[in-house]
């Protein structure tokens, strides 16, 4: 073995070993299904956070428009801004993001 036991030591580890009542034993269960289920709905939640974020797309032009929100900018330029097509830029707003930009003030 890659490894020496000391027996003393094991026998008296074991023997100081705390050790729980039937009940103490059954809250203790209790206790971690609770936390189980709790990390188990807080897991869920991450995951659709993450699921429901917006693209990185949308989230830069996002802050394209913010920093320009004094000047007249058009679609073709938020889309050059940020690297794509204005046929693909356009494609990706959903009705809810389009109103966050207001694209009346947008069409250039």
């Amino acid at each position: 073995m890659g490894f020496t036991l000391n027996l003393q030591q094991l026998k008296d580890a074991y023997f100081r070993s705390k050790v729980l009542s039937t009940r103490q034993y059954t809250r203790v269960i209790g206790l971690l299904d609770i936390f189980a289920k709790h990390l188990s709905s807080i897991a869920n939640k991450m995951m659709l956070q993450d699921t429901e974020a917006e693209p990185l797309m949308i989230r830069r032009a996002k802050a394209y428009i913010g920093g320009h929100h004094a000047d007249p900018i058009g679609l073709d330029e938020v889309a050059n801004a940020i690297h794509v097509s204005t046929f693909y830029f356009c494609k990706m707003f959903s009705p809810d993001v389009a109103s966050f930009f207001n694209l009346e003030r947008l069409s250039g």
